[in-house]
């Protein structure tokens, strides 16, 4: 679900006066494809590399 306050009139002209952000990018506030719970720096991940794709053409 999206929610927006559509400002008109005094509360428009307080929100610019305040100095609020009138409009965020989306990309700002997804949390699509950001981790919930992000790693510790000291923890380190060891995961084996996945081996390089080989293309032939015949």
């Amino acid at each position: 679900m999206v929610y927006a306050d559509i400002l008109r009139g005094d509360d428009l002209h307080r929100a610019i006066a305040d100095q609020q952000p009138l409009y965020v990018l989306h990309s700002d506030t997804c949390h699509a494809r950001r981790p919930p719970n992000p790693r510790p720096a000291h923890i380190r991940i060891d995961l084996p590399r996945r081996a390089k794709r080989q293309w032939r053409y015949r």
